[in-house]
């Protein structure tokens, strides 16, 4: 606002998470002709269009189950390890938000491992007790494709109870830092097949992720039997 009158350099610096890349620098006069050619424009929006890039889908696994033909099938008592896993996309745009939520169903308890040994975990103090339930890491994005241990402090982590069972919400920190570094990143933690488990249906749960201004995308489901 309030600018002199005069040509202009316009450079794009920021831009969020889906823009592929910055728009070419350009140069507008103020004021610039109207639209019709007739008079003068003061009121100028600029607006760059960007190219955009598809935004990343998680990806949830489960291990330490038995295969039975084509299903992932456990027993009672059983701990699994559950791993949801993204991409992240190699752009221009700023990355400022990464969170991924697990809705675990009501035939899953959340563990923590105390004294090499597997304890309930207490819901009202996975943040605090983070460092014995998550497994956090990274793929490096320098082309060697080795995956480093990022250490719990890179995520905070909330655990809700619901009609269903329990919402996990895994927040990065840090994820523009994350996007600069790191091609994907994981998050493990193990969970025990309960009294409430479904013995003749699956157990299901599924991962969905904020990413950036993206909301609620939903990666696949997991069935244990």
């Amino acid at each position: 606002s309030e600018l002199d009158l005069g040509l202009y350099l316009f450079v794009e610096t920021k831009a969020p998470a889906g823009v592929a890349a910055a728009h070419a620098p350009f140069i507008l006069s103020v004021p610039m002709t109207s639209a019709d050619e007739t008079g003068w424009v003061y009121d100028i929006t600029v607006e760059p269009k960007n190219d955009l890039v598809d935004t990343p889908v998680p990806v949830k696994s489960v291990e330490d189950t038995t295969k039975d033909k084509d299903r992932d099938t456990a027993s009672v008592g059983d701990v699994l390890t559950y791993t949801l896993k993204t991409n992240i996309v190699d752009a221009f745009g700023t990355l400022d938000k990464l969170v991924l939520y697990d809705d675990m169903s009501k035939g899953l308890t959340l563990q923590k491992k105390v004294d090499n040994a597997y304890v309930d975990a207490d819901l009202n103090a996975v943040e605090t007790d983070k460092a014995s339930i998550f497994t956090v890491t990274g793929t490096k994005k320098d082309g060697s494709g080795s995956e480093v241990d990022l250490t719990t402090e890179a995520i905070s982590v909330t655990a809700t109870t619901t009609k269903t069972g329990t919402k996990l919400s895994i927040t990065f920190k840090d994820p523009n830092t994350i996007k600069k570094n790191y091609a994907s990143v994981s998050v493990s933690y193990p969970a025990k097949l309960n009294k409430d488990a479904a013995i003749y249906d699956p157990n299901t749960n599924q991962v969905t992720m904020d990413y950036g201004t993206e909301t609620g995308i939903k990666g696949n489901e997991i069935n244990v039997y």
